[in-house]
């Protein structure tokens, strides 16, 4: 009757009751939290690009079940990466100042978010200002989003500029061929 009006302390309590030892995790529960604990990180990671090898990596080169969300300027992006990990974004952020930032841009200023989709028809959605980027991953989400084309296909980061080989001045004035 104790135990009725008493819940489990009291029960426990009147029957002399041995609290269990705990019982350790299998070691295939520990690897699949782990898996599912390495996942979550991986799925909120927002890369950052300051090179052609960084734009072709975590953007263009992506597989064809991801988009890519650009952040151009000061943007924070950790918790939009957060909440739409399982819509298949991979996000990446960019300098405003990086050479190729003024075609993520479009007509717009920095900060901007811009999904791209690369294919046949490389285009973009934009959208600036911090306060559109989550209407922006929501209306792409639900088919409502407005893409533009890229003129001239998918921004290129430029080449490198070559340092121009020294002068071979051998023979002092380098005039060789004075007659």
């Amino acid at each position: 009757a104790a135990a009725a009006g008493g819940g489990v302390a009291a029960f426990k309590a009147e029957h002399d009751a041995v609290a269990l030892p705990d019982v350790p995790k299998p070691k295939s529960v520990l690897a699949a939290e782990e898996r599912a604990a390495r996942r979550k990180a991986q799925a909120s990671t927002v890369n950052a690009i300051a090179s052609k090898a960084d734009l072709d990596a975590h953007c263009y080169g992506l597989a064809a079940a991801k988009t890519c969300v650009v952040g151009v300027g000061d943007v924070e992006l950790n918790d939009l990466a957060a909440k739409y990990s399982r819509e298949g974004y991979s996000f990446a952020s960019i300098s405003a100042d990086a050479p190729v930032a003024a075609a993520f841009l479009g007509d717009g200023s920095a900060p901007a978010l811009v999904v791209v989709k690369g294919g046949k028809r490389p285009r973009a959605a934009r959208a600036h200002g911090a306060d559109a980027f989550a209407s922006l991953l929501d209306s792409v989400v639900g088919g409502g989003a407005t893409f533009t084309k890229f003129s001239g296909g998918l921004p290129e980061w430029p080449a490198p500029a070559e340092p121009e080989a020294a002068a071979d001045d051998s023979e002092g004035d380098g005039d060789e061929y004075d007659l």
